[in-house]
């Protein structure tokens, strides 16, 4: 079977006027899904993560390997899944669908570096919570038991489970994404709620919106630069600029409702149109001509003088940016 392409997409994103997130991801930090929701960028893999992704994906076939060699066969690799909810779809593909002696169950198979692979025996699903709404997704969309198994790249060790029910329940997943749409519709992003020092908050691609420490420390490891405050400026700065185009977009159809309606309904008339009511009034507005004060009065307008001091944000995109 031809692999299927790379989807190059986000943790979450828009299609059809819905918002799709990823099985893989939707137990993750949430200000990270609310932050791809939004539409912020992630921070390209590092190198050594690529690597090892690449490492994992051919580790996968010696994995399926070692089960046949227990007389358990794997088939529909790759299949796709989608969990539609009102609110959002998660959308993922399973690794396979495992037969053994005790039946079909969902099949997932993880690398993990040697220090990862000792936090994964020492602490299980605890230290890996996206594996365990991963899982619990694929569950509540087959409603299969889950046969999990996790390889050491540096030594070739493997650790399998065989799951009836899945680490979490799906229940929190589904929490989890409500509130993420929660915030995302109210254009906010939450708080992190990765532990500090956490591998899921070392790996973020949006760190840099909370300062990339962990981040920060894990590539200095890999030998790897990012210039995490520069990113987080870039992003915001690329917000604030679209947001000002927006606020001018919404003050001229402001604009032209008003002189519209206005047109429509006519100076000193109210009208009734299915359910809204629309009045046009004239009303006075009433100052004071400063320019006038300062020439008549001069000095003596000093005691009642104010000012306020401000701070000034002013942003320039790059040359021929349409952002």
């Amino acid at each position: 079977m031809a692999e299927p392409a790379k989807d190059e997409r986000p943790i979450a994103y828009i299609e059809a006027g819905k918002p799709v997130y990823r099985a893989s991801a939707c137990g993750g930090c949430i200000r990270a899904l609310v932050a791809a929701r939004l539409g912020f960028d992630p921070v390209e893999a590092p190198e050594f993560l690529a690597r090892a992704a690449e490492a994992g994906s051919a580790l996968e076939n010696v994995m399926i390997e070692e089960l046949q060699a227990s007389r358990i066969s794997v088939h529909s690799r790759q299949k796709e899944i989608e969990i539609e909810a009102p609110a959002w779809v998660i959308r993922g593909h399973i690794d396979g669908i495992a037969e053994t002696e005790h039946g079909s169950h969902v099949a997932e198979f993880k690398t993990m570096s040697g220090r990862r692979f000792s936090i994964w025996k020492r602490h299980g699903f605890a230290a890996f919570p996206r594996y365990a709404a991963q899982l619990s997704a694929y569950h509540h969309a087959l409603n299969l038991p889950i046969l999990f198994m996790a390889m050491n790249r540096d030594s070739g060790e493997t650790d399998m489970l065989r799951l009836p029910t899945p680490p979490i329940p799906f229940a929190e997943v589904r929490q989890k994404l409500n509130t993420a749409e929660v915030w995302a519709r109210k254009g906010r992003l939450p708080a992190c709620d990765y532990e500090r020092g956490s591998i899921e908050r070392r790996v973020c691609p949006y760190a840099y919106l909370c300062g990339g420490e962990d981040a920060k420390e894990e590539q200095r490891a890999s030998g790897v630069t990012i210039q995490w405050d520069e990113v987080a400026v870039r992003e915001w700065a690329k917000r604030y600029v679209a947001a000002r185009e927006q606020e001018m977009a919404a003050a001229a159809l402001k604009d032209e409702a008003r002189a519209t309606l206005l047109d429509l309904v006519g100076v000193g008339r109210k009208v009734q149109a299915l359910g809204y009511t629309v009045s046009v009034v004239v009303r006075e507005r009433h100052g004071y001509d400063t320019k006038r004060l300062e020439a008549d009065f001069g000095e003596k307008l000093a005691p009642y003088r104010t000012s306020t001091e401000y701070t000034a944000v002013t942003v320039q995109p790059p040359k021929g940016d349409e952002t």
